[in-house]
């Protein structure tokens, strides 16, 4: 197929990153991981150049910027972002992070944004090409992506004769958007499966606060009558 070179943006907290990585890695995507560049090799940390970062004025902010160790983090961060066909941001992430995802959607890239259910709405997440909740979406997304690429790709090639046989070439594409519509299709039945299950789960939900709450008017209207017995002398 057309595997995608992604890079996939998020904070150094998030613990739903490395799922993720693996996820898409699974896909046959390569994935870049800010926080494993390399085998062996460590993401770059502001600790690194001085423990107390965090207290740093305007002038040492700009000087730790210069920093050797910030130069050789960023060039291999943007050099991953350079290489990138597609662009997954995964909340809640900081500055870095959107920064990251304004400059793929500045140079047209595919961007995808995995909720966390729990960050504020932004009005211009509306500038990504999808929002999505779960890391199964994610996939289905840069499948989506994948088979775009395929059959642009494709449809990009010079026919010749020579080399490449015309019905060849109808047959694979017209499969390649046949694969696209089943991924399609299959995406939006697990987004209706996603929404039933959780229609299910908060009428559980709601089904065991009500009884909850009878429970406790129960235990109440118990408490109310035995007071009651006890300051009559029956009990």
């Amino acid at each position: 197929m057309f595997p995608l070179n992604i890079y996939v943006a998020s904070s150094q907290r998030n613990q739903i990153q490395p799922a993720v990585i693996q996820a898409l890695r699974a896909n046959g995507h390569t994935v870049y991981d800010y926080k494993q560049p390399a085998p062996g090799e460590s993401g770059f940390a502001f600790s690194a150049i001085d423990p107390n970062w965090q207290s740093w004025t305007g002038d040492t902010y700009r000087a730790g910027l210069e920093h050797a160790l910030a130069q050789q983090g960023f060039d291999r961060d943007f050099r991953g972002m350079q290489d990138a066909d597609a662009f997954v941001l995964v909340l809640p992430c900081g500055r870095s992070a959107h920064l990251e995802a304004g400059w793929a959607i500045g140079r047209g890239l595919p961007l995808c944004v995995l909720l966390d259910g729990e960050s504020e709405p932004d009005l211009m997440y509306k500038l990504a090409n999808k929002l999505v909740d779960s890391i199964e979406e994610v996939q289905a997304w840069a499948r989506e992506v994948e088979l775009e690429g395929l059959v642009h790709n494709m449809r990009d090639t010079e026919l010749d004769d020579d080399t490449l046989d015309t019905d060849d070439h109808e047959y694979e594409l017209t499969s390649a958007y046949m694969e696209l519509q089943e991924e399609r299709e299959a995406h939006s039945r697990l987004k209706e499966q996603q929404a039933t299950e959780r229609y299910r789960a908060r009428i559980e939900r709601d089904n065991l606060m009500n009884e909850l709450d009878t429970a406790k008017a129960k235990l109440r209207n118990a408490e109310a009558e035995l007071s009651r017995m006890r300051s009559q002398g029956r009990f």
